[in-house]
């Protein structure tokens, strides 16, 4: 039975028909959402914002905001570690198992019989972990949320 592709000028590569579907409905939703409009003002303001031909200019008292959008910055990388941190330590046991298991029986394909493996592993323990998951990133997004709206509100009465 073979399946049937479709070219999507969208897509690098020929798309089956469910694809297909998809794409198209998704592009109909962002157009229907005034996706594209906000894509392109925020374009425009970004451009007001930070002209293209010129080096920002970094006002006397910036540099406490410079410091907090590096501070927000390293803090998201470290809650993006800390929430990956479990799946991360399960798939590297998995994979040390494995190692072992060809030490001792070598004529076994480990890289292709650990591949199942690893995939159900760590599904289920994103499963597992998926209450928690919703309720931590909540919480940080509440908090990046706060110091963004605090950054955005000091750059907005800061002098030009």
């Amino acid at each position: 039975m073979h399946q049937l592709n479709y070219v999507a000028p969208q897509l690098p590569r020929p798309a089956s028909l469910l694809g297909q579907l998809q794409i198209q409905a998704a592009i109909a939703l962002f157009i229907a959402s005034n996706g594209h409009l906000l894509f392109l003002s925020a374009l425009a303001k970004s451009f007001l914002t930070l002209p293209l031909l010129s080096f920002p200019k970094i006002g006397p008292g910036s540099t406490a905001l410079l410091e907090a959008a590096v501070r927000l910055s390293a803090n998201s990388l470290v809650i993006a570690l800390q929430i990956a941190a479990p799946l991360l330590i399960v798939l590297l046991l998995i994979d040390i198992s494995f190692g072992m298991l060809n030490r001792i029986a070598n004529q076994i394909n480990v890289h292709q019989e650990s591949q199942p493996v690893k995939a159900l592993v760590g599904l289920g323990v994103f499963l597992l972990m998926l209450g928690f998951l919703i309720s931590r990133v909540q919480f940080y997004l509440g908090g990046m949320m706060t110091s963004v709206e605090q950054m955005a509100a000091t750059l907005a009465t800061s002098p030009r």
